[in-house]
């Protein structure tokens, strides 16, 4: 990780319940700033979206060196698996179409 003696130096300062806290913070922020680009699509908000997508980054990043950075890309690895399997898996589900039997009687 690029910048992982600044997100240390960081956690050891701040403490990492805080920084958890600051997670949730920018987390909820980001999703503000989609909510509000989506329904009124602008370049100001669209500018803020990537500065929220950018301190969300910045924030797993910490959260990573918090809950083990190992366990954290093994776990990623897992959810791309799970993500390849559904984008390109050519397997066609039936679709199954329902049945009222009970209402088709005829009289």
């Amino acid at each position: 990780m690029k910048h992982e003696q600044l997100y240390m130096d960081t956690i050891s300062k701040l403490g990492h319940q805080p920084q958890m806290i600051k997670t949730i913070e920018e987390c909820a922020e980001l999703q503000k700033a989609f909510a509000k680009l989506l329904n009124n699509w602008n370049e100001k908000d669209y500018n803020n979206a990537i500065e929220e997508i950018a301190d969300v980054q910045i924030m797993i990043d910490q959260m990573k060196l918090v809950f083990c950075i190992e366990a954290v890309k093994c776990a990623k690895k897992d959810k791309i698996k799970r993500l390849k399997s559904r984008v390109y898996d050519t397997t066609e589900v039936p679709t199954l179409q329902p049945t009222f039997a009970a209402f088709d009687k005829k009289e």
